[in-house]
C-alpha cells in the first residue's frame, strides 16, 4: 500500500494521511508536513498518491514528489497510460500512471478518436468516462457494441465498447426486433431501459405491454418468476407465456425481513416439482409442471398424509414448509421440541438455529429433537 489513509473529523479539523517518502521532499511542500513518530510525509486526504518518478512528478504543477510517491492534489483515478496522451486538463502523469479527476472514474477499453470525441478521457491505454454523476448520467455498463449503433444522449462509445446505463438490461438479439418501445440497440446486443429478465421464448408468444422481444430473447419483468411449464399449463390468471417458459406474474407482499432478498427473480415464488391435482389454493399457481408457492418455501421429500399441517404445503410431488429451513431424515417419534416441523419423512427447523449429532435429551435443555440431532437457537 502507497499510503496510509488514517483521516478523521474531529471538531473540524482534517487529519491527513500518511504517505512513504523524504523529509526533505515534505518539509519543502507548503500543503504537507513531516511526521518524525511515524516517519512518514502527512499530505491532505483529498490527494491521491500513487507510483511515479522525480522526473514526471517533481516541480511539476498539481503534483508533490514525497521522495518515493507522487501525489495527485485532487482526489483522481489512476490507471495504466502513456506521458503523450495523459495530457487533459483533467489529467496528470506520474511516470507510470495516468491519474484522472474524479473518484472511482470507470475506464474501459476503447480507442483514443472515439473516446475523446466522445467527450471522455483517453490515459493512451484506457477511456475514462464522465465522473459520476455527470452530464450522461449515472453509472455505466460497458458492453460489446458497434459505433452505428452506440448513438443518443445515454449511450457513449469508447472504440470498442458500449456503455449504457447501469439499470439497463441488455441481452442477445437482433437489429431487425430491437426497435420497440424502451429497446436500444448497441450494434451488438439489445438493451431494455428498464431492469428486466431475459428468458428464452419466441416472437409470437412474446407479446404484451409488459414484455419486450429482442430478437432471440424476451425480456420480462424482474419480479415475475419464470419456470418449467406447458403453453397450456401456463394459460390462466397471474400467469405468462414466453414460448418457452411460464411465468408467474402475480405480486405479493415479501414475507422476508431483509428487503434485498425480495427483489429479482425468484423473490415473490418459489417453484417446485408437484402436480396439477395438488397445487391448488390462494396462492399457489401451477404452471403445468411445476407448482409455485410464495416464497420462502423449503420444498422436501414427505409424504400427502405427513405433509397436512400448518405452515405446509403439499404440491403432489415435494412437501413444502413455510420459510427457510433445514431438513433432516427423521420419523415423527424424533422430530419434536420447540418449532420442529414433520413432512412425514423429514423433520425441518429454521435454517438459522444451530444443530448436531446427538444422543441426550434434547428437549431437556430447550432444544429441538431432529432425527438423530438436537437443534436449537443460537445463544
Amino acid at each position: 500500500m502507497l499510503a496510509t489513509k488514517v483521516e478523521r473529523h474531529v471538531s473540524g479539523v482534517s487529519i491527513p494521511q500518511l504517505v512513504q517518502g523524504s523529509w526533505s521532499y515534505c518539509s519543502a511542500e507548503k500543503e504537507a508536513s513531516w511526521s518524525q513518530t511515524n516517519d512518514m510525509c502527512l499530505v491532505p486526504w483529498r490527494w491521491t498518491c500513487t507510483r511515479g518518478t522525480a522526473n514526471a512528478c517533481y516541480g511539476t504543477e498539481g503534483l508533490f514528489w514525497t521522495g518515493q510517491d507522487c501525489c495527485v492534489k485532487t482526489t483522481s483515478t489512476c490507471k495504466v497510460g502513456g506521458p503523450i496522451s495523459c495530457v487533459g486538463t483533467d489529467m496528470k502523469w506520474t511516470g507510470f500512471e495516468c491519474c484522472v479527476e474524479g473518484t472511482d472514474r470507470q475506464c474501459v477499453a476503447g480507442s483514443e478518436k472515439s473516446c475523446t470525441e466522445g467527450g471522455n478521457s483517453w490515459t493512451g491505454t484506457y477511456c475514462c468516462l464522465p465522473p459520476v454523476p455527470g452530464p450522461w448520467g449515472e453509472e455505466k455498463q460497458c458492453l460489446a457494441g458497434m459505433a452505428y449503433g452506440c448513438t443518443g444522449v445515454d449511450k457513449i462509445w469508447t472504440g470498442s465498447q458500449c456503455c449504457v446505463p447501469k439499470d439497463w438490461t441488455c441481452g442477445a438479439g437482433s437489429q431487425e426486433d430491437c426497435k420497440g418501445e424502451g429497446l436500444s440497440w448497441t450494434g451488438t446486443l439489445c438493451c431494455a431501459d428498464e431492469l428486466h429478465q431475459n428468458v428464452d421464448g419466441t416472437k409470437g408468444s412474446c407479446k404484451g405491454n409488459a414484455v419486450r422481444w429482442s430478437g432471440s430473447q424476451c425480456y420480462v419483468p424482474e419480479f415475475w418468476t419464470c419456470t418449467a411449464g406447458t403453453s397450456g399449463g401456463c394459460d390462466g390468471q397471474d400467469k405468462f407465456w414466453t414460448g418457452t417458459y411460464c411465468c408467474v406474474t402475480k405480486s405479493l407482499p415479501c414475507r422476508v425481513a431483509a428487503v434485498s432478498a425480495c427483489t429479482g427473480p425468484n423473490a415473490i415464488f418459489h417453484c417446485t416439482a408437484g402436480l396439477g391435482s395438488a397445487c391448488t389454493g390462494p396462492n399457489a399457481i401451477f404452471t403445468g409442471t411445476r407448482c409455485c408457492l410464495q416464497s420462502p418455501q423449503t420444498c422436501v421429500a414427505g409424504t400427502s398424509g405427513g405433509c397436512d399441517g400448518n405452515q405446509q404445503f403439499w404440491t403432489g410431488t415435494y412437501c413444502c414448509v413455510d420459510g427457510n429451513q433445514q431438513c433432516y431424515p427423521s420419523i415423527q417419534e424424533n422430530c419434536k421440541g420447540p418449532s420442529p416441523i414433520f413432512t412425514g419423512t423429514q423433520c425441518c427447523v429454521p435454517q438459522e438455529w444451530t444443530c448436531e449429532t446427538s444422543t441426550a435429551n434434547c428437549e431437556s435443555s430447550g432444544r429441538a429433537k431432529v432425527g438423530s440431532r438436537c437443534c436449537g437457537k443460537q445463544e
